[in-house]
Formats: structure tokens, C-alpha cells, sequence
């Protein structure tokens, strides 16, 4: 089942990343690969929310239910990972060294690594921010889960 989950997943999120890597091939006129830096900084947001809701906030016990253990392999592994593409990011910076765009590729490299753990913080404070403001639900949640 967990490979299964996986595999789903990372079928969704690799359609997706497909799909805004070919608006960006459209309307390439930059050397900069646009499409992989957006996908993989809001892909560190989106996972460090999702991970931040799902492990922490959600139920501070420390224990996994089923369907969360579920929705972690689905999406943070499986769509998450087909989405992000750390490969994509490490063959377009040597392209840009090869084609001797050495201040793009050195920018390009450090702003996604930098930004793409700002991107990471800032989606686990916002979780956290959420689930602060609608506690009660979460209360709510446990009360219904423990009947």
C-alpha cells in the first residue's frame, strides 16, 4: 500500500511540474530556469506546511494515525517529491556553467538553496499560525477521533 501511495502521488505531482515546466518552455527569453526555481521554493513551502500540520501541530502526542500516515506518503513523499526536482535544479546550474553564465549560475544555485529553506520556514510558520487560530477544530477533531 505504501508504494502504491507513493507512486500515485508522485504520478500527480510530476504531471504538475510538467505542466508549469512547459508554460515556462514557451516563453523562455531568460537564461534563467524560472520554472524550476518557482516549483522547487514553493515546494519547500507547501511540504514544510503540510509536514508542520500533519506532525506537530495536528496532534502533539506524537503518534500517527492511519490516514495521516497516509496522507504523508501520498502527497508530502509522493506529490511533493515528483514535484520538487533537485536533479532539474543541478543539471540547469551546469548548463549555465558550461554556457559560461557563471554570475546567473552562481545566484541561481545560492538564492534556490537559501530561499528554498526561507520558503521551508516560512510554510511551517504559517502552519503553525493556522493551527493556532483554529484550535478549537482541532480539539473538536480529537473529541470526535477518541469516540
Amino acid at each position: 500500500m505504501s508504494v502504491l501511495l507513493v507512486f500515485l502521488g508522485g504520478a500527480v505531482g510530476t504531471a504538475i511540474r510538467l505542466g508549469i515546466s512547459q508554460l515556462q518552455s514557451t516563453s523562455a527569453s531568460s537564461p534563467w530556469p524560472w520554472a524550476t526555481f518557482l516549483i522547487n521554493l514553493s515546494g519547500a513551502c507547501i511540504l514544510g506546511f503540510a509536514l508542520e500540520l500533519i506532525t506537530t501541530v495536528h496532534h502533539g502526542n506524537g503518534s500517527e494515525s492511519r490516514a495521516r500516515h497516509h496522507f504523508r506518503l501520498f502527497f508530502c513523499t509522493g506529490s511533493m517529491g515528483g514535484y520538487t526536482t533537485f536533479s532539474t535544479f543541478v543539471v540547469e546550474s551546469d548548463i549555465l556553467f558550461r554556457s559560461s553564465q557563471w554570475a546567473v549560475g552562481v545566484i541561481y544555485a545560492l538564492s534556490s538553496v537559501v530561499l528554498g529553506l526561507c520558503m521551508s520556514v516560512f510554510g511551517i510558520w504559517a502552519a503553525r499560525k493556522i493551527a493556532a487560530r483554529f484550535g478549537s477544530f482541532e480539539r473538536a477533531q480529537e473529541t470526535e477521533d477518541q469516540s
